[in-house]
């Protein structure tokens, strides 16, 4: 009866010792400690997160042609001013933008770069939000030019 007893108790100490580790290793994954979450941020694109009201979707040729492409993330207007990407800027000159996407086309020579090679530009939206308040958000656009 001692050896069935302490196997038993053997057994729920592991299982209080796994139920321990569970807790700590989700814990530690909830707060981005095991880089699972940190690889999702950086493969998304920054700028997206750090503006809220716009969203922006972009491609970025060898040529250095660049599309843009716009659209308020809000149900009420935003007023775009320009958006500069590297050295290549938009003026934009007070489009308003709703929820359907505006699209923008530019050479632009400063973007220039081989197919298939990596780019980090910065990038820069100025913008007047519904309310009035002037925004000028700076992040990256990082990719890989395209053919």
């Amino acid at each position: 009866m001692k050896k069935a007893q302490g196997s038993f108790e053997y057994i729920i100490i592991l299982a209080v010792v796994i139920l321990i580790a569970l807790v700590i290793v989700s814990s530690l994954s909830a707060f981005g400690v095991f880089g699972f979450r940190n690889r999702l941020q950086e493969n998304a694109n920054e700028i997206n997160n750090l503006i809220r009201d716009v969203s922006v979707s972009y491609a970025i040729r060898d040529t250095g042609y660049t599309q843009v492409a716009l659209a308020s993330v809000l149900d009420s207007k935003v007023t775009i001013y320009n958006i500069t990407i590297g050295g290549c800027l938009f003026e934009l000159n007070g489009t308003e933008l709703y929820t359907s996407w505006h699209n923008y086309e530019r050479n632009c020579s400063a973007l220039t770069g081989e197919a298939g090679e990596s780019y980090d530009y910065t990038c820069t939206i100025s913008y007047i939000d519904a309310k009035g308040i002037l925004h000028r958000d700076v992040g990256r656009c990082f990719g890989f030019y395209e053919e």
